[in-house]
């Protein structure tokens, strides 16, 4: 089951042509590998906290909202539980 349409960080990224890292540091995203987490928002694997979507939807300038990363996220899940 999907939950609507929403615009995928993904697409927002790659539209924009830049890397895993690059995006992460637009954001904010530290860590050991800031890259590897960002793609992990992206795939709904993860789910950022509140305030990371908030400047994720922020810094795209309201093109990725909140409400298209819970979407991603419940996704994410559904296919996983699909799957099982």
């Amino acid at each position: 089951m999907r939950y609507g349409a929403v615009m995928e960080l993904s697409e927002w990224r790659k539209a924009k042509k830049i890397s895993f890292d690059e995006c992460a540091a637009l954001f904010g995203i530290t860590g050991k590998n800031p890259g590897r987490t960002l793609q992990r928002y992206e795939t709904g694997e993860n789910q950022p906290k509140s305030e990371m979507m908030l400047r994720i939807e922020t810094a795209t300038e309201g093109k990725v909202t909140v409400g298209d990363q819970l979407k991603t996220r419940m996704n994410w899940k559904a296919l996983r539980e699909a799957a099982q």
